[in-house]
């Protein structure tokens, strides 16, 4: 696994998982993406992105996110918002994933991606 093929992307989009701090798997188009959310916010001018890829020795691939909150004096959306990003693998991690905020919080699994 020492060329392992990925995509990251970032989103603002909701689902009922996305209310939840953690991060879910999901299949799409060949690819196994995992979904890193940073749970519900009561409003917008929250972000999440994708800062860190490691694979360590072992297969298991660590992903580290940054997680930004809005400016006191910044203009926000007054709606709820569920800030998350992805990263899409082109086969399934058999070694496992870590995904950890930039200051060490790790992320919790929370299933399978469902609609």
């Amino acid at each position: 696994m020492n060329e392992l093929a990925y995509e990251i992307y970032s989103g603002d989009s909701y689902n009922s998982q996305y209310k939840k701090r953690g991060y879910c798997i999901d299949f799409v188009d060949n690819k196994y993406q995992y979904i890193i959310c940073s749970g519900e916010r009561s409003t917008g001018g929250y972000e999440i992105k994708n800062t860190g890829f490691d694979v360590l020795n072992n297969g298991t691939v660590i992903v580290t996110v940054e997680e930004t909150t809005p400016a006191p004096d910044m203009v926000v959306t007054a709606a709820f918002t569920y800030p998350n990003c992805s990263i899409s693998f082109s086969h399934e991690l058999t070694e496992g994933i870590i995904i950890k905020s930039s200051s060490g919080e790790i992320f919790e699994f929370l299933g399978n991606y469902s609609p």
